[in-house]
């Protein structure tokens, strides 16, 4: 049945020609624009720790400076007034562990400014031994869709320093075709506070988990795709431009995302004006759709969170891609997407596999329930991982 319906959608498989590299720059150079070059040195500035959740965790905000390359950073030149240093803060929360211990980490990303405890429970995820390192996404680069008038954020933008502006105050098609947008931006974002992880003791570098809801969703899945550092990418809710397909879709497409909202296109590179106009195709008239994306993650975990009654992301969609992306896993030597042949009813759960998914009750949101099936998706991978040590 699944296989039949990929067919009728015309999802192009991925071998025999499945080339990563040239999977992640074609997504950069048509869809996502090109991810910002890492930073001459990233360093951290780190707060007072107090205890929270009844002692069962310590909380500390922490300031990470990136100094920037002029060369890559043209907006250093633009906007003089800038320096060469971009910083930004984060909330950690690191459970309380013994001497040595070694804990998960799982890097997300919030979607709004006050720290959300539907959106990530610090509370949670401590209990059940991660730690929680919270990037609020305004603090790389603000929202071309919902901007709020957050004045401080377009003046201290990754997207000043690159541009010399804030995205929303370019004139209309001034950037290169393929320079990045906003989620190209935030998927940034999500690799430098990685930088800040991988320097930390109680952290077990083998598990760093990325994770973001909705158009942070396709953010971290990007992130992921293109930084091997993520052991896990959970992309939850994260619709067109995320892991669904937009071939046979009756909800959003990568195409009607371009232009659905007031400056949606800024989400993505110039480029992807194209996908308006016609089907998904790349410069030699070869078909892709973003089961191709979530495939470059391989070997490496992925979960897909969808709700039932999610208004703008189609769930079928979101795991049809799963299923597509099944055979580069499988040649990778992993378990893949395992499933059973038919699409998902509510309460599914399917967690067997390297790609786990969930089909919750629900509308479009990020709450407890998400997360508590995750942790226990991937609390079962690192026992796996343990047991075959």
């Amino acid at each position: 049945m699944i296989q039949q319906a990929l067919n009728t959608r015309c999802i192009p498989p991925l071998f025999p020609t499945w080339d990563r590299n040239k999977t992640l720059d074609m997504f950069q150079r048509l869809e996502y624009g090109y991810v910002p070059c890492k930073p001459l040195s990233v360093t951290s500035h780190e707060g007072d720790t107090e205890d929270c959740f009844g002692g069962m965790a310590r909380y500390r905000k922490v300031n990470i400076h990136c100094r920037l390359a002029e060369a890559d950073y043209p907006g250093i030149t633009l906007a003089p007034q800038l320096g060469d240093t971009f910083v930004f803060d984060i909330d950690c929360y690191i459970p309380s562990i013994e001497k040595e211990q070694r804990v998960p980490a799982v890097i997300a990303c919030n979607d709004r400014e006050a720290f959300d405890f539907g959106t990530c429970p610090a509370d949670f995820l401590c209990a059940q031994g991660f730690a929680v390192f919270n990037l609020r996404y305004r603090k790389i680069a603000n929202d071309p869709v919902n901007p709020n008038g957050l004045t401080q954020f377009e003046q201290r933008g990754i997207d000043h320093f690159y541009y010399g502006n804030h995205l929303t105050a370019l004139d209309k098609r001034s950037r290169a075709p393929h320079a990045p947008g906003v989620l190209a931006l935030w998927a940034w974002g999500f690799s430098r506070v990685a930088d800040y992880v991988t320097t930390l003791d109680f952290v077990d570098k083998t598990h760093i988990i990325g994770a973001g809801h909705s158009r942070i969703g396709k953010a971290v899945l990007l992130a992921g795709a293109l930084d091997n550092r993520f052991a896990c990418v959970y992309p939850n809710a994260s619709c067109a431009g995320g892991v669904s397909l937009s071939r046979g879709c009756g909800k959003e497409t990568l195409g009607s995302l371009v232009g659905l909202y007031p400056n949606s296109d800024l989400w993505f590179c110039d480029n992807a004006w194209q996908f308006a106009h016609k089907n998904y195709v790349d410069e030699a008239g070869e078909p892709f759709d973003q089961h191709a994306l979530l495939a470059c993650v391989a070997p490496r975990k992925v979960y897909v969170g969808n709700a039932d009654n999610d208004e703008y992301c189609e769930a079928a969609s979101e795991y049809l891609a799963c299923a597509a992306a099944n055979e580069v896993y499988q040649q990778a030597g992993g378990k893949g997407f395992i499933h059973p042949n038919r699409f998902p009813h509510t309460g599914d759960t399917f967690h067997e596999g390297d790609i786990g998914y969930h089909l919750r009750a629900g509308h479009h949101a990020f709450n407890r329930d998400d997360w508590a099936l995750f942790a226990t998706f991937y609390t079962s991978k690192m026992k796996e991982v343990k047991a075959c040590s």
